[in-house]
């Protein structure tokens, strides 16, 4: 999950020059990525809450909280890994030199 976080700071050391291509790349996929974890904390948490109804306030708060907490990370490590894919898919780009190289 750290490669693309990683990949950033390669490039914030070697002051490299990126296409402004390249940079849309990078942060689109940082915004993706949470987004894509806000959107699975959320969905996982409420599915979790509507699923124990039968259950005390206290305990369904603890359930939904760490369900919505496991599905955002899992949501958002899918998310990082396709990322990562489309940024070695890139024919040539610095970012794909620099991923590759790590």
């Amino acid at each position: 999950m750290s490669a693309l976080f990683d990949l950033e700071e390669v490039i914030r050391a070697k002051q490299v020059k990126l296409t402004p291509q390249e940079v849309n790349v990078l942060y689109t996929c940082k915004s993706k990525a949470r987004r894509d974890f806000f959107t699975g904390t959320l969905l996982g948490g409420t599915l979790m809450w509507a699923a124990t109804w039968r259950l005390r306030r206290i305990y369904r708060t603890e359930l939904a909280t760490g369900a919505g907490i496991g599905f955002g990370f899992w949501n958002c490590t899918r998310s990082l890994d396709s990322c990562l894919d489309h940024i070695l898919a890139l024919d040539g780009s610095l970012l794909q030199y620099e991923l590759a190289a790590m």
